[in-house]
């Protein structure tokens, strides 16, 4: 399995949420592992439900009783943490949580394809091969693009927008990011925390930066000085990042 290729958002107090803290008052700690596990479970499965008649072997999964592992599911119903229908399990949270994300994917690959077609109209890309050959080359790159949605901070509405801004900076100054390029600049911005890297970004738009960089000391509410990176950095795949 690829790193990070079942991701999923997940608040991080979760643990105080009133209906948790009820399934933890009757079940503990093992309760909350439980259902988060049970989360993972649905969060790989198609269309994030799965058959109600399967708890059998999720129970050997999970190294759990048959009959209590019911007892459970019957009781996080019951809380409306899990529902049931149909004959399905399934989230209701984990379901908008995914239709978020699956939403934006598809915005992005929608205006992957109309900026190429404004790009190069009836013409072919200079690095298309020609009739269809070079296919798994093709596939390869549909893998590494897929790639970048993994990265948490992806599904943020004000993250995503603000990369599509830079990125769309990036073809205005002539030096478009390649796939590679991008998954390296998502990198390097995780290495902060959200609002900083929404803030790198901006930074970086405001002054047609190539690159991503740590904030000036004068960067404040979107803006910043103008001028260039400190000298000492290195490039990789047309991306600028200080020199650790």
């Amino acid at each position: 399995m690829a790193k990070d290729s079942y991701y999923f958002s997940h608040d991080a107090n979760a643990r105080n949420d009133e209906k948790i803290l009820e399934l933890r008052l009757k079940y503990g700690w093992e309760g909350y592992g439980l259902y988060w596990a049970f989360i993972e479970i649905l969060r790989e499965a198609t269309d994030y439900r799965i058959k109600a008649s399967l708890i059998g072997g999720l129970s050997l999964s999970f190294n759990h009783p048959k009959d209590k592992l019911l007892k459970f599911i019957e009781d996080c119903c019951g809380l409306e943490l899990l529902c049931q229908t149909d004959g399905y399990l399934w989230s209701k949270s984990l379901k908008s949580r995914m239709l978020l994300k699956d939403t934006l994917m598809q915005q992005l690959q929608e205006a992957g394809k109309v900026g190429a077609k404004k790009r190069w109209g009836k013409h072919s890309p200079p690095n298309a091969p020609p009739n269809g050959k070079g296919k798994e080359k093709k596939r390869n790159k549909g893998k590494e693009i897929n790639n970048i949605s993994s990265f948490p901070f992806y599904i943020d509405a004000d993250f995503f927008q603000t990369f599509q801004d830079y990125l769309e900076m990036r073809i205005k100054i002539r030096r478009p990011a390649t796939a590679k390029a991008q998954e390296l600049v998502l990198k390097d911005l995780h290495k902060y925390d959200l609002k900083t890297a929404v803030a790198m970004l901006e930074q970086s738009i405001l002054n047609s930066w190539q690159g991503v960089f740590p904030l000036k000391k004068g960067y404040q509410d979107g803006r910043a000085d103008k001028g260039h990176p400190k000298s000492g950095s290195k490039k990789y795949d047309g991306i600028s990042t200080v020199a650790e």
